[in-house]
C-alpha cells in the first residue's frame, strides 16, 4: 500500500511515480542507517553539510536546505519553523522507530501545495501496538583517518526506542538518539 497519496492506494495502481523503501530493504542495506539508504533510491540525491544533518533532495535542485522538498512523519510536516525548512532527519525518527519511507521524486504540488515542487517523503513509524519492547542501537566509528589537516576523532550514536501497550487501549512510545560529535560536545536529540 502506498501512502504518499492523500489516499491510500495499491502501489501499481499509484499515478505517480512513488519509490518506497521498506523495513526488509533498510535492513539489507549495506548504510549505517535508513536516511543514507534513501540516496540509493532513483532520482534522490541526499546531500551531508554536516554531521548528523542531511537534506533529501529531488529534481537537480542542490540546496544545504530545500524548501521545496515537503518531509512527513506519519502525515505530519516536520518543518522547522524557526527556518521555515525542513532540517534534514534532525526531527525525524531515528532508526529504530522507522517501518517504511515512500517517497515522490517530482511535482507532487497539485496533491500537497506549493512547497511540494520537488517531491514529498513520507516517513511511517512503528506503531507501538504491533512493536513492542526495548530496542538499542549503537553506532561506533572514527571519523579524519588518515587526514593531514586533523586528527583522527571518535564519533558515537546511540539509539533507544521503548514502546508499551497498557490494557491493549493505551500505548506509549519513547525514542531518543545521542550522538557524541567529532568536536567533543555531546547533542542529544529526543524525539
Amino acid at each position: 500500500m502506498v501512502t504518499a497519496s492523500k489516499q491510500e492506494e495499491i502501489l501499481l495502481k499509484s499515478p505517480v511515480s512513488v519509490e518506497k523503501l521498506t523495513l526488509a530493504s533498510i535492513h539489507q542495506s549495506a548504510q549505517p542507517g535508513f536516511f543514507e539508504a534513501i540516496q540509493n533510491l532513483k532520482g534522490l540525491q541526499v546531500i551531508t553539510p554536516s554531521l548528523g544533518f542531511r537534506v533529501i533532495n529531488a529534481r537537480g535542485f542542490a540546496h544545504t536546505i530545500n524548501i521545496r522538498f515537503i518531509q512527513l512523519v506519519d502525515g505530519v510536516d516536520n518543518q522547522a519553523p524557526h527556518i521555515g525548512a525542513h532540517i534534514a532527519n534532525s526531527l525525524g525518527p531515528n532508526d529504530l522507530d522507522i517501518l517504511s519511507v515512500e517517497i515522490i521524486p517530482g511535482s507532487a504540488s497539485a496533491l500537497y501545495g506549493m512547497n511540494a515542487i520537488n517531491g514529498i517523503a513520507q516517513f511511517i513509524i512503528k506503531n507501538p501496538f504491533d512493536f513492542q519492547g526495548i530496542s538499542i542501537n549503537q553506532k561506533i566509528g572514527v571519523n579524519n583517518v588518515n587526514s593531514p589537516d586533523s586528527k583522527s576523532t571518535p564519533f558515537a550514536e546511540t539509539n533507544l526506542r521503548i514502546a508499551e501497550v497498557w490494557k491493549e487501549k493505551w500505548g506509549i512510545k519513547l525514542n531518543g538518539t545521542w550522538m557524541q560529535a567529532p568536536i567533543g560536545m555531546p547533542t542529544t536529540e529526543w524525539i
